[in-house]
């Protein structure tokens, strides 16, 4: 949470035609169909000696995806240069089930992110559990089994 951007400072690029585009001024899934429409036109009028392979979206782990991921239905433009692939949700095995809630509903922080868990999860089309190692193997397998009834 912040103004300022890091993320696209920690990232490790290739020495080619590897670009990050940053917007900044609020969380993503707020911002959608300004900043990242007008990104992805920008990459789509980029030279065409630089074709895009592909594209990764990443949004916090407190964002809305569902309107990141209408973008690209929405807005016609995008519609025709883009295609979305598929959702990634990446679950902090450690922290997920006082966040999430389980049975209870509702975690440390709140129903509201308990329930925006729940929602990416949902709409998720792969779900990578990640801190494995600070779980012991009966919790991993406890938290997959829930994350597969959410998904």
């Amino acid at each position: 949470f912040g103004s300022v951007p890091i993320d696209d400072q920690l990232m490790l690029l290739e020495k080619t035609a590897s670009e990050t585009i940053v917007m900044p001024n609020g969380c993503l899934c707020c911002r959608v169909r300004g900043d990242l429409v007008e990104a992805l036109r920008r990459l789509a009028d980029s030279p065409s000696d630089r074709k895009i392979d592909s594209l990764l979206v990443e949004c916090s782990g407190l964002s809305e995806v569902l309107p990141v991921a209408q973008t690209f239905f929405a807005d016609p433009f995008v519609q025709a240069a883009f295609r979305l692939d598929s959702v990634v949700c990446v679950c902090d095995a450690s922290n997920f089930e006082k966040l999430e809630g389980g049975s209870d509903g509702a975690g440390v922080a709140g129903e509201d992110v308990a329930q925006l868990l729940r929602e990416q999860l949902a709409i998720s089309d792969v779900c990578l559990l990640n801190k494995c190692d600070l779980i012991d193997s009966s919790q991993r397998d406890q938290l997959a089994q829930r994350i597969r009834k959410v998904n």
